[in-house]
């Protein structure tokens, strides 16, 4: 009998336990987000896409390799215009990618291409509702 009770905890505690890496509460989101907020001018953006809904997601990737987005300067207390990576002025195709349904696509921003000093946002090129969080080049 005690085996039985056990093996019974044993089995509640897998199924209620163990979770899904991306069982974030997100749920039915896209979610975009840097992994520090604060870098120093020196450092890489690593940036991060999860796709928590139930399709696959499509971002494009200017010449088959760099994430089409743009990023923001905070101004005061308010946010600048749409500041373009030097990447999305090549002259060469975008390349559609795919993020399939409950994972996570990493992109990493160089170290030359946000120079100043302050407070960023990134902003997906393809849907302007997708927002990062903030972050500080300090």
């Amino acid at each position: 009998m005690r085996t039985v009770i056990f093996y019974g905890l044993l089995l509640i505690f897998f199924v209620v336990g163990c979770e899904d890496p991306l069982s974030t509460g997100e749920n039915n989101k896209i979610v975009f987000y840097t992994s520090s907020n604060s870098y120093s001018t020196t450092d890489s953006i690593q940036v991060f896409i999860e796709n928590h809904t139930q399709s696959n997601f499509q971002v494009g990737l200017r010449c088959g390799k760099y994430l089409e987005m743009y990023y923001q300067k905070k101004e005061d207390s308010t946010w600048s215009k749409n500041v373009w990576f030097s990447w999305m002025s090549l002259k060469c195709l975008t390349v559609i990618d795919t993020i399939k349904n409950n994972s996570i696509y990493k992109f990493t921003i160089p170290s030359d291409e946000i120079t100043t000093y302050g407070t960023y946002r990134l902003i997906l090129a393809n849907d302007t509702s997708i927002v990062s969080n903030s972050f500080e080049i300090k």
